[in-house]
C-alpha cells in the first residue's frame, strides 16, 4: 500500500525538514553540486517560507515533500 499523506501550508518551522529533503536529493544527483552548508540552506528556506506560499506533504507527522510557488 502507498504511504498516506496530507497537504498543508508550509511554515518557517518546516525549513529544516525541507533542507533535509533537498540535501538528500542533491547527494544522490551527480550533476547537482552541494553549494551551501546546512545552516545557510535553513536560513534561506526559513526566509523564503516566511513570505511565500509553499505546500508541504506530511506523512506520520513528518514533512516528506514540498511544492514551492515561485512569484
Amino acid at each position: 500500500m502507498a504511504d498516506q499523506y496530507h497537504l498543508r501550508t508550509a511554515a518557517v518551522q518546516d525549513a529544516a525538514a525541507v533542507v533535509g529533503i533537498m540535501r538528500r536529493w542533491i547527494a544522490q544527483t551527480p550533476w547537482m553540486p552541494m553549494l551551501h552548508d546546512r545552516d545557510d540552506m535553513i536560513r534561506f528556506w526559513s526566509g523564503h517560507l516566511a513570505v511565500a506560499l509553499g505546500i508541504c506533504a506530511v506523512s506520520a507527522d513528518r514533512v516528506c515533500g514540498l511544492v514551492k510557488r515561485v512569484h
